[in-house]
């Protein structure tokens, strides 16, 4: 019996605003960051956007964000972006605690997350 095979489905990639994007869903998770009497800063600059699945990207800052909120009370958390060489870093900053996403930009294409949040590149320090 012959195997069939599958066509791989393109990730849909497009010119993401990250401050638009962090904006969002700092948005929805406010109801959560009041009962947790935390205050959330979207510092990432307005004109930085990046080539990336924008549902995975989504996925993966509400995942950060929503563990930041829950696992702190009256705290400032800071949401910075920085780009290092061909790099760019997303910091999710709370009490001591910084939550990083590293991925390439500026390649041309789109800049392509792990299809599992296990293999995505972050530390907790």
């Amino acid at each position: 019996m012959a195997e069939k095979t599958v066509p791989v489905q393109p990730v849909p990639c497009a010119n993401v605003s990250l401050h638009d994007l962090v904006s969002g869903l700092v948005q929805s998770l406010l109801p959560l960051t009041i009962r947790r009497h935390n205050l959330v800063l979207n510092e990432i600059s307005r004109d930085l956007r990046v080539g990336a699945d924008e549902n995975m990207l989504a996925y993966v800052l509400w995942r950060l964000i929503n563990g930041a909120i829950q696992s702190t009370q009256n705290v400032c958390i800071h949401i910075e972006a920085i780009t290092v060489g061909d790099r760019l870093m997303i910091l999710i900053k709370d009490v001591g605690t910084y939550f990083i996403i590293l991925f390439p930009v500026n390649t041309g294409k789109c800049s392509m997350l792990p299809k599992s949040w296990e293999e995505h590149q972050y530390r907790k320090w």
